[in-house]
């Protein structure tokens, strides 16, 4: 089977089984009382079932898997093993906590693990230094931790996994990395096939994510991105797609630490969440997460394609983003205020 073949029954197979197997799958959550009651930190009303991203994180391990079946170039890298163990243990830790509940020690345990032996495996098969895996040990659970903490507005790990998963795709494309390629589109088709369930389209009921697809999402991506740097992809493509992600959540965890309260504890104080609470709509919050992000990762090509210049303007403008992005609750309710008092 050529390559071409290869991606194109890929994407329609993701697809396919995120857009239609929440029709047996949601039934069954119900039944199993997998909700979401809406409480003070929430960002909707009423019930509305959750874990339903098991679809998104069936339908990656299964295509991909596929994929290693059928393709040998892509079968003979172990890179592309340890992206689809990843995210595999990472979906079934978020599955288990949708369904029982695990404690916050556990899968933070489950997550440094996870980290030291997926980026030792795939330094060892790169070739590079293996205290690689301290920095893994670190980086893949706060790329998985910050992927579940921003999920918490309709569509925004949808699309999400639309811009990061294409932009990988892209990057494996552009670097001949076909286990890139074939996991950042998997990644984008899957996560993409959610957003009906996620915003109640089709007069299908309204469902979240939960657990299990935002961990397999940031358990993925998170493998994706130590590959690609192994691989010798430039360090400012690879890390694009996560800096609003990380800038949010940093940003959202000192200050709450700043101002003396349980940063551990749930809330709903993130910037994206913050905007919801300013005026703005679940999807203009997503579009202005998956945005920035986009624009983040146009940026980071261009500081790639500007090398070792004294002078990077990409990442001068990287960083006004950012911090754009981070004021943007604070800019929108002065106006807010003024417009009222205006009136």
């Amino acid at each position: 089977m050529t390559s071409d073949a290869v991606l194109a029954l890929a994407a329609v197979a993701a697809l396919g089984i995120s857009v239609l197997s929440p029709t047996l799958l949601r039934p069954w959550l119900e039944s199993m009382g997998v909700v979401d009651v809406a409480s003070a930190r929430s960002s909707h009303v009423g019930t509305v079932v959750r874990g339903l991203g098991i679809a998104c994180a069936a339908a990656f391990v299964l295509v991909f898997a596929l994929v290693l079946a059928l393709s040998p170039s892509v079968r003979e890298q172990p890179l592309a093993w340890a992206v689809l163990v990843s995210g595999t243990v990472c979906g079934g830790l978020g599955w288990a906590e949708d369904l029982w509940g695990v404690g916050v020690g556990p899968r933070f345990l489950v997550q440094v693990l996870l980290g030291v032996g997926v980026t030792a495996w795939m330094a060892d098969a790169a070739g590079v230094s293996p205290w690689f895996a301290a920095v893994g040990a670190v980086g893949v659970p706060a790329l998985v931790n910050a992927v579940n903490f921003m999920d918490g507005v309709n569509g925004i790990s949808g699309l999400y996994g639309l811009v990061a998963g294409g932009w990988f795709a892209l990057l494996g494309a552009e670097s001949g990395l076909t286990w890139l390629t074939v996991g950042g589109l998997v990644v984008a088709a899957a996560y993409v096939g959610f957003l009906p369930w996620n915003f109640g389209w089709f007069r299908w009921p309204a469902s979240f994510m939960g657990d299990a697809g935002s961990y397999l999402l940031g358990g993925a991506l998170a493998a994706m991105a130590f590959g690609a740097f192994f691989a010798g992809v430039h360090v400012e493509s690879v890390v694009a797609p996560f800096l609003v992600y990380l800038a949010d959540t940093g940003f959202t965890l000192a200050r709450r630490i700043l101002e003396g309260k349980p940063w551990t504890q749930p809330h709903r104080e993130h910037v994206y969440q913050r905007l919801t609470d300013v005026g703005m709509s679940h999807v203009g919050s997503a579009l202005t997460v998956v945005g920035c992000t986009a624009l983040a990762c146009w940026f980071g090509s261009l500081g790639a394609a500007a090398g070792d210049q004294p002078v990077n303007p990409a990442a001068f403008a990287t960083v006004l983003l950012v911090l754009v992005y981070l004021s943007l609750p604070w800019a929108l309710g002065r106006f807010a205020g003024r417009k009222g008092s205006a009136s």
